[in-house]
């Protein structure tokens, strides 16, 4: 994440006359320039200005914060970053019986999910509000353990979607409980699959595992400061999230546009690939063209846009 970016970038100036050169030259971290500090960091030494070099290093000289972690979690204001190690020191003084709980392999406990969530929702509570929840409180509801509670619905699922079949059920249920008008009622059922769907790609798939991967370079950095002798490991839950519950190949045919109701309908249909193997799953599809031809006008056409 946040590593490379593959696409087109359109610069919406016209060149200089007196600039004969195929290249262009943005100056970051000027004087005259309000450069985030997580920026400068994520940008090689020798591509920084000299006023951006100098704040870096005035910077990096002040603050207790790993240098290293801001440059691998550049999207995170260094203010952010640094709130989660504060709040991370604090549980690792105050609550060692929960910290303890935070070094997990594979999925966290109830505590350990609900410590997580709320620095979360502090890192990037827009993020969730755009997408639907809400991080306050409500009717007396707490919103850490609305939010945990999907979160973890997510996590047990088998699939998108078993995911999105108990989410739609949970809602039909929740609209009959409240005797809602016919119309109302049909409005907010036709509406969950695309609500869900935005928040499986944008908070599921990318905003959360964001966020654990800098969860989990401070964790290791306070185990290993501090010589805790815990050990943890993260990658089971960030793949799972990152990848929607898909394995590596199918996730990255996702990534080409393909849904997931189209990409169900491939695994059950093309057998003995290599579900990891982009290359594989691509050259299954090319030699199963009569069965490709046997799916619908919409999925061959997302089949078809992917060029696979």
């Amino acid at each position: 994440m946040y590593k490379h970016f593959v696409g087109r970038v359109y610069c919406l100036q016209s060149q200089p006359d007196d600039d004969a050169s195929d290249e262009l030259v943005i100056p970051i971290g000027d004087e005259d320039s309000e450069c985030p500090l997580n920026l400068l960091g994520s940008i090689d030494r020798e591509h920084l200005s000299s006023g951006g070099l100098e704040a870096w290093e005035r910077f990096s000289q002040e603050t207790d914060i790993p240098t290293e972690i801001i440059r691998n979690n550049s999207s995170f204001e260094v203010e952010k970053i640094e709130c989660l190690l504060r709040a991370l020191e604090i549980v690792q003084l105050y609550d060692f019986e929960l910290y303890k709980q935070l070094n997990f392999f594979k999925l966290p406990t109830t505590d350990a999910l609900y410590f997580i969530m709320e620095q979360f929702i502090e890192a990037r509570k827009k993020v969730l509000t755009r997408n639907g929840f809400s991080v306050t409180p409500k009717d007396g509801k707490d919103p850490v353990t609305s939010i945990c509670g999907k979160f973890r619905a997510f996590l047990a699922a088998d699939s998108v979607e078993h995911y999105l079949k108990q989410q739609m059920e949970w809602k039909h249920k929740q609209l009959l409980e409240d005797d809602c008008p016919q119309n109302e009622f049909d409005e907010q059922m036709s509406g969950v699959i695309d609500d869900e769907l935005k928040i499986i790609s944008n908070v599921y798939g990318f905003s959360f595992p964001n966020f654990l991967s800098l969860f989990a370079d401070i964790l290791y950095f306070l185990n290993k400061k501090e010589s805790t002798g815990l050990t943890f490991d993260y990658s089971h839950i960030i793949s799972d999230m990152e990848n929607q519950k898909l394995t590596a190949g199918y996730a990255a045919i996702h990534e080409m546009g393909v849904p997931h109701q189209t990409l169900k309908l491939l695994r059950e249909k093309l057998i003995d690939v290599d579900e990891a193997s982009v290359d594989d799953i691509s050259l299954a599809i090319k030699t199963a063209q009569p069965l490709i031809e046997s799916f619908s006008r919409v999925d061959r056409y997302f089949i078809k846009a992917a060029k696979l």
